[in-house]
C-alpha cells in the first residue's frame, strides 16, 4: 500500500463513503488537511525523536525551534564536558541551561535557562545540540512520509476521527454509514455516535 499523501486520500474518501461529500475544498484540500492533522495526532502515539541544533549567541536565551518541533526532549550541550572535569577545573562547564519552549507570535521558540554565557561556549562549542519530538510529515513522494506502512490503518482511523468530530460539530445529524473495515455499526448511527466508537478503537490498536 502506498504511503503517498495522494493515495492515503483516495483511501480516507472511501473509508467515508458518502459523508466524503460534506468535504468540498478543492483540490481535496479537506481530506489533505484531515490527515496532516491526523499525522500530527499520531506523533503522540509513534514519537519520532530527532537531533536538532541552533547556533549559541552569549547570554541569548532564546532561539527559534526546527520547523518539525514538537516537543523538546532533552539536551546534550556540555553534558560530555561536565562529566570529564571536575567542578574546580576551569574545564568544568558549570551550571548548564535547562531546556523548554515558549510560543512567540506563532513561532515556537527554544528557551535554554540559564542563558549560555560566553566562557561556556568557548568550553564545549557554540552549536547547541539537543533532542527533540518531531511531528510527522505526509508527502506525495512515498519516501519522505514518516509514517510507516504499518501503520497506515491507524492514520487513516484518526483522519476518519476528525471529519466525524467535524460532521458533529456542524450539526449534522443524519445518519452515516462509513467502509465497513471501520468496524459494524447500525445504518442509523450518527456522526457523534461515530466519534466515540472510532477512538476506543484507536486506543485498542495504537
Amino acid at each position: 500500500m502506498s504511503m503517498q499523501l495522494s493515495a492515503l486520500v483516495d483511501d480516507l474518501k472511501t473509508t467515508l463513503k458518502d459523508a466524503a461529500g460534506k468535504f468540498s475544498a478543492a483540490n481535496d484540500a479537506d481530506f489533505t488537511r484531515l490527515l496532516k492533522a491526523a499525522a500530527v495526532t499520531f506523533g503522540r502515539k509513534r514519537p519520532r525523536t530527532l537531533v536538532g541544533s541552533v547556533d549559541l549567541v552569549a547570554e541569548q536565551s532564546r532561539y527559534t525551534a526546527p520547523a518539525d518541533f514538537m516537543l523538546p526532549k532533552a539536551g546534550v550541550w556540555g553534558r560530555n564536558e561536565q562529566r570529564k572535569y571536575k567542578p574546580w577545573d576551569n574545564r568544568h562547564p558549570g551550571r548548564l541551561p535547562g531546556l523548554s519552549t515558549v510560543e512567540e507570535a506563532d513561532t515556537i521558540k527554544i528557551v535554554l535557562t540559564p542563558a549560555p554565557t560566553q566562557n561556556q561556549i568557548n568550553i564545549i562549542s557554540s552549536s547547541y545540540e539537543f533532542f527533540y519530538f518531531a511531528t510527522h510529515t505526509l508527502s506525495e513522494d512515498a519516501g519522505k512520509t514518516t509514517i510507516r506502512e504499518n501503520d497506515r490503518d491507524l492514520l487513516l482511523l484518526l483522519a476518519t476521527i476528525g471529519a466525524m468530530t467535524e460532521l458533529a460539530n456542524s450539526g449534522t445529524v443524519n445518519p452515516i454509514q462509513l467502509h465497513r473495515g471501520m468496524g459494524s455499526q447500525s445504518k442509523g448511527t450518527t456522526a457523534a455516535a461515530w466519534v466515540e466508537k472510532l477512538i476506543n478503537m484507536y486506543e485498542a490498536a495504537a
